[in-house]
């Protein structure tokens, strides 16, 4: 019948493939929409993992992509001219790491990142220009690393009481 024949399609559905991309440390110069638009747009479905850190002559701005819908890590690392908010990323909520370390044009509050709550490993240090409180991380139940160093526009730090796995805190 009609429940069997579900059954048998989630079983036996064919396994799409995972991708994940670094592109750590390319030299890379231009846009994001461009990277977006030439290579990552038609892969966003499966892209779980994706690294373009440390390519400091990168530029644009990380609404480019919110597409990510199933994105589990994103490497921002050193790319010093990505700018934007951090609200673009809460479409993202498969994510379990984070790391804008040293984008310090990124600005914003923490309120996207409750929308992922897998998060695992963010790394916000250096984002002079992240702002509010830090209680939206409460749902991110998973948290076990959190570096806010060099954030100095947060504040309320309450609902860090929740974060029972935290390990490391800078």
């Amino acid at each position: 019948s009609e429940m069997y024949k579900l059954a048998f399609e989630t079983i036996f559905r064919p396994q799409v493939p995972q991708i994940e991309f670094n592109f750590a440390r390319l030299g890379w110069s231009f846009d994001l929409q461009t990277l977006w638009n030439e290579a990552l747009s038609h892969n966003a479905p499966r892209l779980i993992k994706l690294d373009i850190s440390h390519n400091v002559l990168l530029k644009g701005k990380i609404s480019a992509f919110t597409g990510l819908r199933v994105i589990r890590n994103l490497n921002f690392e050193g790319c010093h001219d990505v700018e934007g908010s951090l609200d673009s990323l809460a479409s993202c909520v498969m994510l379990r790491e984070l790391n804008v370390s040293g984008c310090s044009r990124i600005m914003g509050t923490l309120e996207a990142l409750a929308q992922c709550p897998r998060l695992e490993r963010v790394n916000l240090s250096g984002c002079s220009n992240i702002t509010g409180a830090v209680n939206p991380l409460e749902f991110c139940t998973d948290m076990v690393y959190l570096n806010l160093s060099g954030c100095v526009g947060l504040d309320d730090f309450a609902g860090m009481r929740s974060l029972e796995k935290l390990e490391e805190l800078d």
